[in-house]
């Protein structure tokens, strides 16, 4: 990618220190990107800025169209923002800094925009674990992942009764229009910008202002899970904050704020008389499903006591479902 031809596609990855899978990604990207229009944007959201010695050796080495960012604070919404900043392409792709490419990731991405249909559009994301194998309260392991069991090319709906559900989306792999999902000074709202869910508020506003969105199976990527996020205690503090998160964005982007979140606490409430009625009667090898659920149901009632998933230790002490409703998350 030279200076002269303008980007068509312009890569975003944000990090905070992870210099090795970073590093194993830029080297993957790069070939990828090579004689493509094509840039790639990296923004170190580390105090210390520890990532921009190591990215200006890879931009001499490998990327010499590579720009480099410094954004603080510490915020995935002002890191992806600075991100948007520095780039120029009329479609940004976001890849997380320990996304693994599956194969020509670059070329499923542009071959998805050629194809057009959308404003946006979201490859797969499969975990790769730690260990080899899921963990036991996710033998699927679904948890980790996003497949939407869509055939491709199928239209997603973010919000509304057509929701798709069987998978969360967000910005981890997804490619979006400028135009029509990034016109706005701060794209990703920074009062989500620790506790996550600024993806999904960007999502529902795009789509509330005419943007489809389109499941692309042709550029997947893997996501790496460690030891440290594989506990089950760690599942049921990120379930916790899901349905938080679930319920201030779905309020936040809703023409009737009120009545939405009336809709939304009665939901939780009922879904937690009868997940834990369920759980009270379920056998050893349901439970670890319906307390996540459960614990998605007791989120939503606290919502207002958002912590979220960027604020939590991967590891800790043993949670307690009800010490979580009682006080909320920890952190």
């Amino acid at each position: 990618m030279t200076d002269a031809a303008p980007p068509l596609l312009s890569v975003v990855i944000c990090t905070f220190r992870r210099n090795a899978p970073l590093e194993a990604l830029l080297r993957a990207l790069a070939p990828l990107c090579a004689g493509r229009p094509v840039e790639v944007v990296v923004v170190d959201n580390s105090p210390e800025a520890g990532a921009l010695p190591l990215l200006a050796a890879l931009r001499a080495a490998l990327l010499p169209g590579l720009v480099l960012r410094h954004a603080q604070p510490a915020s995935i919404s002002v890191a992806r923002n600075a991100g948007v900043a520095a780039s120029r392409a009329p479609w940004v792709a976001f890849l997380d800094d320990d996304s693994e490419l599956l194969n020509d990731w670059v070329g499923g991405v542009l071959e998805a925009i050629a194809a057009g249909g959308a404003e946006g559009f979201f490859g797969p994301v499969r975990a790769r674990y730690e260990g080899g194998a899921p963990p036991p309260f996710d033998p699927e392991g679904r948890f980790f992942s996003r497949e939407t069991g869509e055939p491709d090319g199928a239209r997603l709906f973010i919000g509304g009764p057509r929701r798709s559900r069987r998978a969360v989306m967000g910005a981890a792999n997804a490619v979006l229009s400028r135009a029509a999902c990034l016109m706005d000074p701060e794209p990703f709202d920074p009062a989500f910008g620790r506790s996550g869910g600024e993806d999904l508020d960007l999502f529902l506003r795009a789509e509330r202002r005419g943007a489809r969105f389109l499941w692309r199976t042709g550029f997947p990527v893997g996501e790496w899970v460690p030891a440290s996020r594989q506990g089950f205690d760690y599942a049921l503090l990120r379930a916790f904050t899901g349905g938080q998160v679930f319920v201030a964005v779905t309020r936040k982007n809703s023409a009737a704020p009120w009545r939405t979140e009336a809709r939304l606490l009665a939901l939780g409430a009922a879904q937690a008389a009868l997940g834990a009625l369920r759980l009270a009667l379920a056998r050893a090898e349901a439970r670890p499903a319906l307390r996540l659920a459960l614990a998605s149901a007791l989120g939503k009632l606290r919502w207002r006591a958002l912590t979220g998933l960027y604020a939590l230790p991967a590891g800790g002490g043993p949670v307690s479902l009800w010490r979580l409703f009682l006080r909320g998350a920890p952190g």
